[in-house]
C-alpha cells in the first residue's frame, strides 16, 4: 500500500517567522507521518521549502485561462487524500471548486497573511 499524497498550498511569502515557523512545522509533521508531500508555490516561496524533503510544483499562480486549466487537470490527475490550503486568499479557494474529483480540503485561518 502506498503513502497517502497530501498537496500544501502557499502561494504568499510568510508575514513573519513565526508564520514560517508553524507552516514548515506541519508540513513536516505530514511527512513524519509518512505521506508524500506536494507542495504547489510560486518562485517567491520556494526558498522556504527548499530545506524539506518534498516535491515542488512551482506553478502556483498560472497567468492565463490554458494555463490555469491545465493546472487544474494536473491536480485533479495528482489524486491527492487531502489539500491543505495555507494561503486562504480567492485565487486558492477558487482552485477548490475547479479540481474534480475535489479531495478534502482543510483551511487554518491561522496561516493567512
Amino acid at each position: 500500500m502506498s503513502s497517502p499524497a497530501v498537496l500544501f498550498i502557499r502561494l504568499h511569502p510568510p508575514g513573519d517567522e513565526r508564520e514560517k515557523a508553524r507552516i514548515l512545522a506541519l508540513i513536516t509533521a505530514q511527512i513524519d507521518a509518512g505521506c508524500m508531500v506536494t507542495v504547489l508555490t510560486t518562485t517567491p516561496c520556494r526558498p522556504i521549502f527548499a530545506s524539506l524533503p518534498v516535491t515542488l510544483w512551482g506553478d502556483g499562480a498560472p497567468r492565463g485561462l490554458l494555463r490555469l486549466l491545465e493546472l487544474m487537470r494536473r491536480l485533479s490527475w495528482a489524486q491527492f487524500s487531502a489539500v491543505y490550503d495555507l494561503d486562504g486568499r480567492f485565487r486558492v479557494r477558487a482552485y477548490k471548486w475547479l479540481v474534480r474529483p475535489c479531495p478534502p480540503w482543510h483551511r487554518d485561518a491561522t496561516f493567512r497573511l
